[in-house]
């Protein structure tokens, strides 16, 4: 991950480095689990990560998407939404 990009997208976001990290994987990802997020170094419990995470996301109207058993993701047009929003910057 870029660490311009996540700066970036703490600024977006107003949020922690950790969710910003997290958002950067769903973009760069189809699908992310929690394993996925505990091997990015994030020790906090990733259902928490992905609560903090959608609060901040749903302010700019963009969803985080869970399917049980599989992982968290973002649809293609909700991906758009973010990187036009860090582009803004």
């Amino acid at each position: 991950m870029d660490a311009d990009f996540i700066k970036s997208l703490r600024v977006v976001l107003q949020t922690a480095r950790n969710p910003a990290c997290v958002a950067a994987m769903l973009l760069e990802n189809n699908i992310i689990t929690d394993a996925d997020i505990r091997e990015a170094g994030i020790r906090t419990d990733a259902r928490v990560m992905v609560y903090r995470l959608r609060k901040k996301l749903l302010r700019h109207g963009i969803e985080l998407r869970c399917t049980y058993g599989d992982g968290y993701w973002m649809d293609s047009e909700d991906k758009t939404k973010l990187r036009a929003l860090v582009e803004e910057l």
